[in-house]
């Protein structure tokens, strides 16, 4: 949702989480962020601290980020956020970025199975990069890639398919010919 005097500092709101998004930094943030977050990332936008809180009030902004989704197969991504290339455990639902926080993870969590030399790269997204939970990573669908039951065929392919399958049928429905 865009809001006029958010998009004046380059906010958005997402209406699922009820929270605030950075549209040049992709992450969200909480209310209470958002001054030190434009002091810091963006020198040239000034915060009217007074109208930020109506707004935030009236709009029903949330104080605080939801839980992440955690699964093993992923969630739909957050429109706003950035997604990110990460490793999952092949045991359990955690994720990392870097290969050797999935190494330590995997001898420090699963200590009597064989440490396997490479791990399944994954997409990810985190709210943000600071504070305690804002930066928990949960694994998201990768919808760029194909998938066995070919759901991400494009209309273009489905509708060259349908041609060719009608002028199939067209021919088998074809008497033959008497000289």
């Amino acid at each position: 949702m865009h809001y006029p005097y958010f998009e004046s500092i380059d906010l958005v709101i997402n209406p699922n989480l009820q929270a605030l998004y950075c549209n040049v930094c992709m992450g969200a943030l909480i209310p209470q962020q958002v001054l030190y977050h434009l002091s810091n990332k963006h020198h040239g936008l000034q915060l009217d601290n007074f109208f930020f809180a109506r707004v935030v009030h009236y709009l029903h902004i949330s104080d605080n980020l939801p839980m992440p989704p955690i699964t093993d197969e992923g969630v739909m991504a957050f429109k706003g956020l950035k997604v990110l290339n990460s490793f999952a455990c092949n045991h359990c639902p955690r994720i990392y970025m870097a290969f050797k926080l999935m190494h330590t993870h995997h001898l420090q969590s699963h200590m009597d199975i064989p440490c396997p030399s490479m791990w399944q790269i994954c997409k990810m997204e985190q709210f943000n990069s600071g504070g305690s939970r804002l930066w928990t990573l949960w694994r998201v669908l990768d919808v760029g890639s194909h998938s066995d039951n070919n759901t991400n065929i494009s209309s273009s392919d489905i509708i060259k398919n349908l041609h060719q399958e009608m002028s199939l049928q067209d021919q088998k429905t074809l008497a033959p010919q008497d000289e």
